[in-house]
């Protein structure tokens, strides 16, 4: 790469695929290597490499051979887009691959310090034929992966818009409960329409105003996806309540009713509290009854 530094040009031509990646970098806060406007000259015209303001100082590359892999690669390291965001970056080989071939695109990759492989940038293309209104969520997320954004490819895309929209705004998920309410949500569409529109028509009724609404969207969205579950746990909530333990003793099961046990826990801070277990003597009977009645019985 041949660098010179000249004045700036009578005329600045607008590329295609120069002007696409240069947008991506104008929503992003990162800088060129340099503080200076970078221009290529080729064909003697000359078009804009870095973002940066114009200038009257200007430094102009000359590249070897009229390659436009070669001239992607400038564009990265020049405007220092190794350091996009994996969202930016999956935008950015998606642009290049309409340039370049996929194999040329795998070193695109290694710029971006992303792994050099067809199936990524296969990938990369995938991820942003996503709507807008899920892509919008992870546009700073830097710590997210392109396997796990790709994720999302075995959702419609009528279905991540409609969740974007109604689901993650309003009730301000994190990035845990958003796959995960999502999971189910979409599970329960496709095994029963009637008791997703049911579920949803109850989403629509949470008081978003709530501070504990996550909580509040957690247990609709259980209860009409696991049905059975949820009166089971239910009903060893309530007979739990009635067994009117001491404060100090709690009971704790698998929500999932696979691990057939009921886990007791004594919290002692003083001598007194020994007599707690007393206590559990007299209830062993309806211990007993609750274990049975749940299926923890010994098998």
């Amino acid at each position: 790469m041949n660098l010179t530094t000249i004045t700036k040009p009578n005329q600045i031509f607008n590329d295609t695929l120069f002007k696409s990646f240069l947008e991506i970098c104008a929503r992003t806060t990162i800088s060129p290597i340099l503080n200076a406007t970078f221009v290529i000259k080729k064909n003697n015209k000359h078009y804009y490499l870095s973002n940066q303001k114009q200038s009257s100082l200007y430094y102009e590359i000359c590249i070897n051979q009229n390659s436009k892999l070669e001239e992607i690669i400038l564009l990265i390291k020049i405007n220092n887009m190794h350091l996009l965001t994996t969202l930016e970056k999956t935008n950015l080989i998606t642009i290049a691959s309409q340039h370049v071939s996929y194999k040329e695109c795998c070193e695109l990759l290694k710029q971006l310090n992303l792994a050099a492989q067809e199936q990524i940038v296969r990938q990369c293309i995938k991820i942003n034929k996503f709507p807008d209104e899920l892509l919008n969520k992870f546009n700073e997320n830097y710590s997210i992966s392109i396997k796990q954004l790709f994720y999302y490819d075995r959702f419609e895309n009528q279905f991540l818009k409609w969740y974007s929209t109604h689901i993650i705004d309003p009730f301000k998920l994190s990035f845990s409960q958003f796959n995960n309410f999502l999971d189910q949500l979409y599970n329960l569409k496709n095994r029963s329409i009637q008791e997703f529109e049911s579920c949803i028509d109850r989403i629509n009724k949470i008081d978003k105003t709530q501070k504990d609404i996550q909580i509040k969207l957690r247990q609709t969205i259980y209860k009409s996806s696991f049905p059975t579950l949820y009166k089971a746990n239910k009903l060893m909530e309530e007979k739990i309540t009635e067994l009117n333990l001491p404060d100090k003793i709690s009971i704790s099961w698998d929500k999932s009713l696979e691990n057939k046990q009921l886990n007791i826990c004594i919290t002692c801070n003083k001598k007194e509290d020994m007599k707690l277990l007393d206590s559990l003597k007299e209830k062993q009977s309806k211990l007993n009854n609750l274990l049975n009645n749940f299926g923890y019985e010994n098998s």
